[in-house]
Formats: C-alpha cells, sequence, structure tokens
C-alpha cells in the first residue's frame, strides 16, 4: 500500500515535535550547571524526563505513522463519522473499515476481540490482544451503521 503524500506531512510534523523535545532535553543537560546555580535543580530534571518522555512518545508516533500502522479503535471511529457525514458516499471505505476489524475479531488475535494495533498492511493483531475501548467502538460502529 503506497503511502499518502499527506500522511507523510503529518509524520514529518510529528517527527519534528520529537526533534523539538529531543533537543530540550539536550539542552538541559548541557546546560543543567547553569540551572543548577539558579537554583533550579528540580526543574531542570523535570524538563529533561518530560523532554525525553515526549521524544520517545512523538518518535514512536511518527515511525507508526510513516509506516502505516493502524490502531483498530480509531479506525472504527472514522468509519463512524465517514457515516455520519455522508453514508452512501463513503460506503465502501465503511465497509472496508468495519470487514477488517471483524477479520481481526474472528480470525487474529484473541478471538472475539479486538486488539490495540493492526497491521495497515496485514491482517495482523498487535500489541494487547483483547483491547476494551477497540471492542467497545466497534460495537458502536455495528449499532449505528448496520
Amino acid at each position: 500500500m503506497r503511502r499518502p503524500f499527506r500522511i507523510t506531512l503529518i509524520a514529518l510534523g510529528v517527527l519534528s515535535l520529537a526533534a523539538f523535545n529531543a533537543w530540550r532535553a539536550i539542552l538541559v543537560v548541557l546546560r543543567f550547571e547553569y540551572l543548577r546555580g539558579l537554583s533550579l535543580e528540580g526543574p531542570a530534571l523535570a524538563l529533561l524526563l518530560t523532554g525525553l518522555v515526549w521524544a520517545a512518545g512523538f518518535g514512536v508516533a511518527a515511525i507508526g505513522l510513516y509506516r502505516l500502522r493502524r490502531w483498530a479503535r480509531l479506525w472504527t471511529m472514522a468509519a463512524i463519522a465517514l457515516y455520519r457525514v455522508n453514508s452512501k458516499k463513503y460506503r465502501s471505505y465503511i465497509e472496508k473499515m468495519l470487514a477488517a476489524s471483524e477479520n481481526i475479531i474472528l480470525r487474529r488475535g484473541a478471538l472475539g476481540h479486538l486488539a490495540e494495533l493492526s497491521s495497515a498492511q496485514e491482517s495482523r493483531a498487535q500489541g494487547c490482544p483483547a483491547m476494551a475501548w477497540s471492542g467497545a467502538m466497534y460495537i458502536e460502529a455495528v449499532e449505528e451503521i448496520k
């Protein structure tokens, strides 16, 4: 599956947020003595830790976007949104989204449950095999659409 250009742009935006937070953490390390001289040792450590955590989180999100990782719950929410906007126009997309979720429920991961993550290229369950909110979103979609 070819990655849409918009997804590449979003991934680059998220990656830039990761780089910004990594740079913030590096600056705290480089200027730690200066911050310590201002009696900001506690806030300096907080700046360092939050910079590292946000850099890691945004980095993982950017890689997931770039590799076209799909989160089952988000796709089900998208199916509901498309249905509410124009159910006739987006019918084929909605059916594909729900079919992918049904395939994971019946054939992948934990039987009868939606996994936390699913691959865009392969119908493969990843992460937690039985994610409650993914299942709840699927039930909401089926109740509203079918």
